[in-house]
């Protein structure tokens, strides 16, 4: 699918995802729910920078993630894995039918996922690169065959995954 959604979420700040049978299919979740009431239509046709703004008020506070740690120290058998799940269903990525690579730990991911995707590239594989943080643009956390992505391909895919996630949310909040 071409038209896979893209999106980014401070979760994921430290890791590092390689994708390397769908160069168009790069997600991770993200819990929707600013700013709300807008419109799909209006929401896309911000600008870049107000989309960026509005995936920078996203990221989760630390008094955010402080009540998810008490909540996972109370309730150890709790996991997010199966909200990540239920999100990439909404958006329609099947991970089952992706190739990836994840690359985790404490120093490192950024440049070995750049290297394996070398590797991949040339030999022949289309690949999907997401790292995180950037330096000096958003765009340089994805890269499609060793380019980062557009800012009007950010755009686009940004809010096609903000806004199904999102009514989605309103769907659980409303009924």
């Amino acid at each position: 699918n071409s038209h896979s959604p893209l999106a980014t979420h401070s979760h994921l700040r430290s890791k590092a995802i390689l994708s390397a049978q769908n160069r168009s299919t790069i997600s991770s979740f993200f819990a929707p729910g600013v700013p709300s009431g807008q419109s799909s239509t209006t929401m896309e046709m911000k600008s870049f920078e107000e989309t960026v703004d509005v995936l920078y008020s996203l990221q989760s506070n630390a008094a955010t993630m402080k009540q998810w740690i008490n909540e996972r120290r109370s309730n150890p058998n709790t996991s997010r894995l199966a909200d990540v799940e239920a999100a990439l269903k909404i958006v329609g990525v099947d991970v089952d039918k992706q190739s990836i690579i994840h690359v985790a730990g404490t120093k490192g991911k950024g440049s070995t996922s750049a290297f394996a995707e070398g590797i991949l590239r040339e030999y022949g594989y289309s690949t999907g690169l997401f790292t995180s943080p950037h330096l000096v643009n958003v765009c340089e956390r994805i890269r499609l065959n060793g380019k980062p992505i557009a800012k009007d391909k950010f755009k686009h895919y940004f809010w096609d995954v903000y806004n199904a996630l999102d009514s989605r949310r309103k769907l659980q909040v409303d009924g």
